[in-house]
């Protein structure tokens, strides 16, 4: 987060206090993505108040629980992604999923104070036998869940019927090119029709029901060889049903694929992660880590580490098991220990030299947005009641 953003939630805060704590609603864009959210409990109400407080003292032991938990259902994965650490094949942990009864008691602790859960890390989401499930406990417990995907297994009808059953607030569907060459160049192993089929049959079945979730988001990321498509995005997207499309920069990890990364840059410098001058990336004083306070990811085994930046469990605040909860992790002293040398010298920690959110000029990794459906920018047919 940048210096300046801190002190513009400041200025909010009069608005944001009455919004939040007398009327239980916030409207907000996470990633670009307009959220709403009505009926807010107690308990989340005085969370958000106290994670607020945490955004400017930046607690080695918080005042609040997380308001967004980032979950990886399974590091699994269909794709060979050459900038992705999975993709790659540097990444060390063995391939698994989560166990439905540790996802169960993570967002049983958890739900009653979280906003909302990104369930995707470093595999494909539509891989995890239970990812209904997955979103139908989240919504129990008042949670918006969320889910990114290569989009592969959107042609199996057992997929589609869970998407519409037990819907996520978002799909979010990784599309990097209009046909099969521009999307596999670096989606590498992927198939065009799966996806926009799928996402066709979805939008035709969401309309039938008359309901609005998932709103269905295409998400591309802009590279040298799928940059001359964007001028005709907006309506390729619309076309196959898409209710919003955002434009992502590409980002890079530290020891993954940086010669792939710059072998990839766009033209446009819009477009771009980061700021570049005598070919050398221009780093930035401005960047104040909020993650490691505020954000976790629960990898697949059950570690929780500071962002998910850390894709091999560096650096874990500890890991949930039978007889440890994530509110004895995520208030406890070696959770406390990484956070002080983040806190302290956060080019000292051995991820943290590299983290892709630092030099960004942009306070979000995607950088446009089209707005294909009106209602994504309102609360929609369906508001979600929080609990």
């Amino acid at each position: 987060m940048r210096r300046w953003l801190r002190w513009r939630y400041l200025w909010q805060a009069p608005q944001l206090l009455g919004d939040v704590l007398l009327r239980g609603q916030r409207d907000y864009t996470f990633d670009l993505m307009p959220m709403s959210l009505r009926g807010m409990g107690l308990k989340k109400r005085i969370n958000f108040l106290r994670s607020g407080m945490n955004l400017f003292f930046r607690r080695l032991r918080p005042w609040a629980w997380p308001l967004c938990l980032q979950i990886e259902l399974t590091n699994a994965c269909n794709l060979r992604c050459p900038i992705c650490p999975t993709g790659a094949g540097v990444m060390q942990r063995p391939r698994q999923a989560m166990s439905l009864e540790l996802y169960r008691r993570l967002l049983a602790e958890v739900g009653p104070y979280a906003l909302s859960t990104c369930l995707w890390g470093w595999g494909e989401p539509m891989l995890y036998p239970h990812f209904a499930e997955a979103c139908r406990i989240a919504r129990s417990h008042g949670v918006l869940p969320m889910i990114s995907t290569n989009g592969q297994n959107l042609d199996d009808p057992r997929i589609v019927a869970g998407l519409l059953d037990d819907p996520p607030e978002y799909l979010i569907v990784a599309l990097d090119g209009m046909t099969e060459r521009t999307n596999a160049l670096y989606r590498v192993g992927a198939r065009l029709e799966p996806i926009l089929g799928g996402v066709r049959r979805l939008a035709d079945l969401k309309r039938r029901r008359g309901q609005s979730r998932p709103f269905l988001h295409m998400r591309l990321i802009v590279m040298n060889h799928n940059e001359h498509e964007l001028p005709e995005l907006p309506a390729f997207a619309a076309e196959n049903g898409f209710d919003l499309l955002t434009l992502r920069t590409l980002s890079v990890r530290p020891g993954v694929g940086h010669a792939e990364h710059t072998a990839r840059l766009p033209s446009n410098p819009s477009y771009r992660a980061f700021e570049y001058r005598d070919g050398r990336r221009v780093t930035r004083d401005d960047f104040i880590c909020q993650h490691a306070f505020n954000y976790p990811m629960v990898l697949c085994d059950g570690t929780v580490v500071p962002c998910d930046q850390f894709f091999d469990g560096q650096q874990p605040y500890g890991r949930l098991d039978s007889r440890t909860t994530f509110g004895k992790i995520w208030f406890g002293r070696q959770a406390a220990d990484v956070r002080r040398q983040i806190r302290r010298d956060r080019r000292q920690a051995p991820i943290c030299d590299g983290c892709t959110f630092a030099d960004r000029p942009a306070n979000t990794c995607s950088v446009e947005a089209h707005i294909l459906n009106p209602q994504v920018a309102s609360p929609g047919d369906t508001p979600l009641r929080l609990a």
